[in-house]
């Protein structure tokens, strides 16, 4: 039992973030959209707890010797994947924001040149 205790932990924690996600998604205080990267991401780390022979093969077939290598690498893959997730959602939202503010000043500006 103490062998698997850490896992134990570990699902505990993901499937209570997982909750915690598609709470805040269903009370609207987040959109899916933007939670979906984190999903997914919480997604394979249970599946990586729950049968870590996925870990085991994952390691052979790419020449890595010990599984806590393995993880670090998938950590950093997973992080990496979700700073580009990000990144692309943050240039949208910049590019709105310049439509946005352009859109107001020629608002503006029309609002102006009518009060004349």
């Amino acid at each position: 039992m103490h062998e698997y205790r850490i896992q134990i932990i570990l699902a505990v924690l993901l499937v209570f973030l997982l909750y915690k996600l598609l709470r805040s998604v269903l009370k609207k205080k987040l959109e899916i959209k933007y939670v979906l990267s984190w999903i997914i991401v919480d997604f394979c780390l249970l599946i990586i707890d729950l049968f870590p022979s996925i870990l085991t093969f994952l390691c052979k077939c790419l020449g890595i010797q010990m599984a806590s290598n393995m993880i670090f690498l998938v950590a950093i893959i997973l992080l990496f994947l979700l700073a580009l997730s990000h990144t692309i959602l943050l240039s949208k939202l910049v590019e709105s924001n310049k439509n946005l503010t352009q859109e107001i000043a020629l608002l503006k500006k029309e609002l102006k040149d009518t009060t004349r």
